[in-house]
C-alpha cells in the first residue's frame, strides 16, 4: 500500500515521461505480487507452518477464514 501510494503522488509528474511512468509502476505491482505469494504460500509453506503451531485454536481457525489475505475490507472480519 505504501509503495503504491507513492506512485500515485509521483504519476503526475512521472507522466511527462511514459517510460518513466511504466518503469515506476512495476515496483508496487512487483511488492503486491511478493505479498501475495507469500501471504499465499506459494513462495514458503508460512500458511502451513502457522496451522501447524496454531491450528488447534479456535480464534485462529475463525481468524483465517474471515480476513483477507493482503487487503482487509471493511466488514471482513465479523
Amino acid at each position: 500500500m505504501l509503495w503504491g501510494g507513492i506512485f500515485l503522488l509521483n504519476a503526475p509528474t512521472l507522466a511527462q515521461r511514459p517510460v518513466r511512468l511504466g518503469l515506476a509502476a512495476l515496483g508496487p505491482l512487483f511488492m503486491t505480487a511478493l505479498f501475495y505469494a507469500q501471504a499465499s504460500g506459494a513462495m514458503a509453506n508460512t500458511r502451513e507452518l502457522a496451522l501447524i503451531k496454531y491450528g488447534h485454536d479456535p480464534g485462529y481457525r475463525r481468524y483465517i477464514e474471515t480476513v483477507p489475505l493482503i487487503v482487509t475490507w471493511p466488514g471482513a472480519a465479523r
